[in-house]
């Protein structure tokens, strides 16, 4: 197995190492059934990381896009025929359902795959109770965070206890002892 780098289509010995995601599992399940799969392992070099970046980029607005215009076709293209007083039907919903899967599915086109560490320069991934190089301080579990947000666990605030002071009508120990004999 041999390291390639995507954007330059080179061997390279060291690199940044592309994420395996759904596109990329899908992708080499179809290049192993029709026997071309090469079993490469998918990286980037430090020399094309700029260009790769901007590409990522490219695809991710471009999902965006693809992904707003889709609901605005589907919203259209249901809710039009409604105020315009037609009935209401399952074969219109289903069909502008359709068109907004396939326009979403355009963004495809323009796929660039993830790296496997953190896009930021000299960050590594972190794990829960790392530390993270943006914050410097330990990372909080889900379990601590819903601890410290939930309202049975809020730290109640110190109360300074009552003075006990003597009942007004309290008899005094010189009275007690009148009143015994």
């Amino acid at each position: 197995m041999a390291n390639v780098c995507i954007v330059c289509k080179k061997e390279i010995e060291n690199g940044n190492p592309i994420k395996e995601d759904a596109v990329i599992r899908f992708i080499k399940k179809m290049k192993q059934k029709t026997g071309t799969l090469q079993n490469n392992v998918l990286m980037v070099c430090d020399a094309d990381l700029e260009t790769y970046r901007k590409k990522r980029q490219n695809f991710e607005k471009m999902a965006v896009l693809h992904a707003t215009a889709a609901v605005i076709v589907v919203a259209i293209l249901f809710l039009a025929p409604l105020l315009l007083g037609a009935p209401f039907s399952f074969v219109n919903l289903f069909f502008a359902l359709v068109l907004g899967i396939m326009i979403a599915a355009l963004a495809i086109l323009s796929y660039t795959p993830g790296l496997e560490t953190r896009e930021w320069a000299g960050a590594k991934p972190t794990l829960a109770g790392a530390l993270s190089p943006q914050e410097g301080k330990k990372r909080e579990t889900p379990q601590e965070i819903a601890k410290r947000l939930s309202p049975r666990h809020a730290p109640k605030p110190a109360q300074k206890p009552a003075p006990k002071a003597a009942p007004k009508h309290a008899p005094k120990p010189a009275q007690k002892a009148a009143r015994k004999k």
